[in-house]
C-alpha cells in the first residue's frame, strides 16, 4: 500500500511540474507573439516616430491584457492600432492646418494693408476717381477695425491675467494679515493666562502664609494656656499635695503639661499624692 501511495504522489508531482512548464511556455509564447506584433506595427507605421510608437505599444499592451489571441482578434488588433495612429495623425494634422490658416489670414491682412496703402498713395498721385478712394478707405477702415478688435481682445486677456495676479497677491496678503492677527490674539491670550496663573500662585502663597501664621498663633496661644495651667498647678503643688480625686480630674491636663515640659514631668513623678483620711 505504501508503494502505491508513493507512486501516486510522484505521479501527482510530475503532473504539477508538467502543468507549470506548460503554463510558462504558454506565457512565453504569448509574450513572444506580443513582441513580434508590436515590432511589426512599429516597423510599418512608426519606425522613427516615438509618439506613434507609444500609441501602438499602448494599444497592443491593452489588447494582450484583455483579449484571447486568435487570428480574428489579431485582425481586430490591427484595425484598432491603425485607427489609433490615424486618429493621432488626424488630430495633429488639424492642429497644424489651424495654425497654418491663422498664419495665412494674418499674412493676407498685412498684404491687403500694404496693397491698400500703396493703392491709396497711387490714387492720390494719379488723381483716381473718388469712388475708388472711398472703397479703398472703407476696406482700410474695416481692416484697421478688425486689427483694433483683435488688439483689444489681446489687451483684455492681458488685463484679466493682471487682475488675476492682483487678486492672488491680495488674497495672499489677507491670509498673512489674518495669520498675524491670530498670532497676536494667541499671544494676548497666553499673556492673560500667564497673568492669571501668576495671580493664582500669589493668592495661594498668601493663603499658605496666612495659614502658617494662624497655626503659629494658635500654637503660641495654646502654649500660653499650657504655661498658665502649669503655673497654676505648680502653685497648687506648693500649697499642698493633690488628692486622688484632684489627680484623676486633672490627669489629661497634667499629661499635656508633662508632654510640653520634661522638668515638670519629672516633678510630677516625684509628687506624693495624698489619699482620703
Amino acid at each position: 500500500m505504501s508503494q502505491v501511495r508513493s507512486v501516486n504522489t510522484r505521479t501527482a508531482q510530475n503532473s504539477k511540474v508538467k502543468s507549470t512548464i506548460n503554463r510558462a511556455e504558454a506565457i512565453q509564447q504569448r509574450e513572444q507573439l506580443r513582441q513580434m506584433v508590436l515590432n511589426k506595427f512599429i516597423t510599418d507605421l512608426a519606425k522613427n516616430n516615438k509618439k506613434k510608437q507609444a500609441v501602438i505599444e499602448q494599444e497592443v499592451q491593452n489588447f494582450f491584457a484583455s483579449e484571447k489571441v486568435t487570428e480574428a482578434t489579431l485582425k481586430d488588433l490591427k484595425a484598432r492600432v491603425y485607427a489609433a495612429v490615424n486618429q493621432k495623425q488626424e488630430h495633429t494634422r488639424l492642429l497644424e492646418e489651424m495654425e497654418q490658416q491663422r498664419n495665412l489670414e494674418k499674412k493676407n491682412r498685412e498684404e491687403k494693408i500694404k496693397k491698400i496703402m500703396s493703392a491709396f498713395a497711387d490714387s492720390v498721385v494719379k488723381d483716381q476717381k473718388q469712388i475708388i478712394r472711398e472703397e479703398d478707405q472703407k476696406m482700410m477702415r474695416h481692416i484697421l477695425d478688425q486689427n483694433a478688435r483683435e488688439n483689444a481682445d489681446d489687451e483684455a486677456r492681458r488685463e484679466a491675467q493682471r487682475q488675476q495676479k492682483r487678486e492672488m497677491r491680495e488674497f495672499l496678503q489677507k491670509q498673512m494679515q489674518e495669520k498675524e492677527q491670530r498670532k497676536k490674539a494667541d499671544d494676548e491670550v497666553n499673556k492673560m493666562q500667564a497673568e492669571i496663573w501668576s495671580k493664582d500662585r500669589q493668592n495661594y502663597m498668601e493663603h499658605e502664609r496666612q495659614k502658617e501664621e494662624y497655626i503659629k498663633m494658635v500654637n503660641k496661644k495654646h502654649q500660653e494656656i499650657l504655661k498658665d495651667q502649669m503655673t497654676e498647678q505648680n502653685r497648687k503643688l506648693k500649697k499642698g499635695k493633690m488628692t486622688v480625686e484632684e489627680l484623676l480630674q486633672n490627669k489629661s491636663k497634667l499629661k499635656n503639661i508633662a508632654d510640653q515640659d520634661p522638668q515638670i514631668a519629672e516633678k510630677l513623678k516625684k509628687t506624693v499624692v495624698t489619699g482620703p483620711k
